[in-house]
């Protein structure tokens, strides 16, 4: 509508397999007079709006009288950047500003923006249903702020449902209800997780920016990705912000694992004498927190467990020797003599043989080795 007409604007619907908006092309629904502004509706398989200027928009322009219009989109991709943006506001005289339905398997915005603000009536509604995520980049933003020209209204609604909603931080993407001197909107958020973005209270916003001026409780002078509900000039008036997550708590189901303190002293042979075949003196290696779970159904163990795997090595000369030699005889009226050990060295193979101090097993190396090593 334009000029000094009276009436309400009219409804734009479009469908289209695939919807791009960009070099500053619109697509709007606007009001310049007395009306209400129209509606638009778009269904498509993939939706673009790229560039300043460019957009979709059902606005109540300056000097107009009305209501802002409904903006409904039924993509299962949307993806605003580079300055591009989705309005329903009223930046005239009017009682609200319009609403917006987004229905999405994702919602994108890259340093764009979906608003419906008001200059001094109330603000409109927002409802965003994203089933896999909500991407905020870049300065975005999501608001249904009232009274932007410091006036009257109450800030709006925005309901966001979806899995995600993911943010980067110091990237300064907000998402506001807020209101200057009317009633702060209400802000509810159904979702698993919420990464990189925190509601902030009138306060917040007060010892952060160190000042208590309404006019300048705006939480886009923060870097910050931030979530409000306010009444810049009244603290009575703050508005709701309701963040629904499932009771999930991570730390279910997890095995403590303490850390393995082991003291040395009680391990390692402190002596005078150097260990066996090594000028290096001892050494002593423990590693780790213990193996894997017999399955992957059991809880990992804390215990340190070694187990040697390696297949003994048989050389075919004496499997050939071992093969071929008879086996002597063993007299059951011979008695066998068990001797307890008390240390062990490595054999020439590099093998491990239990000693004990038995007289006539003692050799040169073996006499040597067990003055070393303590039972």
């Amino acid at each position: 509508m334009l000029g000094n007409a009276q009436g309400n604007g009219g409804t734009i619907a479009l469908k289209a397999p695939k919807v791009t908006v960009s070099g500053g092309a619109t697509v709007v629904a606007n009001t310049e007079s007395q009306g209400n502004a129209g509606s638009i509706g778009i269904t498509a398989t993939d939706m673009l709006i790229d560039g300043n200027g460019s957009g979709v928009g059902s606005q109540v322009l300056t000097n107009a009288k009305g209501n802002g219009g409904t903006i409904v989109l039924k993509v299962p991709q949307v993806s605003l950047s580079n300055g591009a943006t989705i309005t329903a506001d009223n930046q005239g005289q009017g009682n609200a500003g319009g609403n917006i339905e987004i229905t999405s398997r994702s919602i994108r915005l890259d340093g764009s923006s979906i608003v419906s603000k008001t200059t001094s009536g109330n603000g409109g509604n927002l409802t965003l249903t994203a089933q896999d995520f909500l991407l905020l980049r870049r300065n975005s933003q999501i608001s249904t702020t009232a009274g932007t020209a410091q006036a009257g209204g109450n800030g709006g609604r925005i309901n966001i449902d979806t899995n995600f909603i993911i943010a980067v931080p110091g990237e300064n993407s907000d998402i506001t209800a807020n209101a200057f001197s009317g009633e702060g909107g209400k802000v509810t958020i159904n979702g698993r997780g919420i990464f990189f973005v925190e509601p902030k209270s009138r306060q917040d916003l007060e010892q952060q920016l160190g000042t208590t001026n309404p006019t300048q409780l705006d939480p886009s002078q923060l870097p910050t990705n931030d979530i409000t509900a306010i009444s810049q000039e009244n603290p009575n008036l703050s508005g709701q912000v309701s963040i629904n997550t499932p009771d999930l708590d991570p730390s279910k189901g997890l095995v403590a694992l303490p850390t393995l303190v082991v003291d040395t002293s009680k391990v390692i042979e402190t002596g005078n004498c150097a260990a066996l075949n090594s000028p290096q003196g001892n050494t002593f290696t423990i590693t780790g927190r213990g193996g894997l779970p017999p399955s992957p159904y059991e809880p990992l163990s804390s215990d340190v467990v070694w187990s040697d795997t390696r297949l003994t090595n048989i050389r075919s000369g004496d499997r050939s020797t071992s093969s071929s030699s008879p086996k002597k005889p063993v007299k059951t009226s011979e008695k066998i003599v068990i001797v307890p050990a008390t240390g062990w060295v490595f054999n020439g193979k590099g093998q491990v043989t239990l000693i004990s101090h038995a007289s006539g097993a003692t050799p040169e190396r073996l006499g040597t080795a067990t003055s070393c090593i303590q039972p």
